[in-house]
């Protein structure tokens, strides 16, 4: 492994005997430790924090697979990139579902470098969004707890309108609401109905009850 400083980026490339080098010149501001075994492969990335691992391939093997599952696996937020020369486009499509990108070797310094950089930005905006809609989940509100009560007691059967009248009387805003919706056109009653608990409310039916009463109305 090469002797390495905080500023520069960490590259591991797996090149098998097979292969020529996937990448001719080191791109700058990168340190490059290159391995031709799939143990080897391994064995680096469960030890080192790799900024992008690149896999090259000639041939259909499983070894470059292999290298690509245990960055995913290992260090998710690597980039990982397929390397490859004169491979068909079969094995080079199968190859590339563990990987970011694919590109052709003599893998470009400047495309790598640019191929990187998109990835990293892509990674970066989606753990930001990741954390708003988290962030956002914590902030929706919930249901009333005397929501829940009443559904509760409508649940079970039991039809008693006044537990179901005792519940509505905790909360004042649920009263005026209740007797709006009661006494409005929709049920035509000939009195008003004045409070809570007053036997015309007997009217309201379970389940109409459940959807009148749900904080979305």
């Amino acid at each position: 492994m090469a002797d390495t400083n905080e500023s520069q980026k960490q590259l591991l490339v797996f090149q098998p005997p097979s292969c020529d080098g996937p990448i001719h010149r080191v791109p700058e501001g990168w340190v490059v430790s290159t391995v031709d075994s799939v143990e080897a492969a391994v064995s680096a990335i469960s030890s080192v924090s790799y900024d992008a691992v690149v896999s090259s391939a000639d041939e259909p093997n499983l070894d470059t697979m292999k290298v690509l599952v245990a960055a995913r696996d290992g260090r998710p937020n690597s980039v990982r990139i397929l390397a490859t020369g004169s491979l068909g486009s079969g094995p080079t499509v199968a190859l590339s579902s563990a990987a970011h990108h694919h590109l052709f070797t003599p893998v470009d310094t400047v495309l790598f470098s640019e191929v990187v950089g998109r990835a990293e930005r892509t990674r970066d905006n989606l753990a930001r969004v990741r954390v708003k809609l988290l962030t956002k989940g914590r902030d929706l509100p919930s249901f009333p707890q005397i929501y829940l009560q009443i559904t509760e007691e409508l649940q079970a059967g039991t039809g008693d309108i006044g537990r179901i009248a005792d519940i509505v009387r905790r909360d004042p805003g649920l009263i005026a609401r209740v007797l709006q919706l009661v006494n409005s056109p929709f049920y035509g009653l000939r009195n008003t109905v004045p409070d809570i608990g007053h036997r015309s409310e007997e009217r309201r039916g379970g389940k109409e009850g459940r959807s009148r009463w749900s904080p979305d109305h």
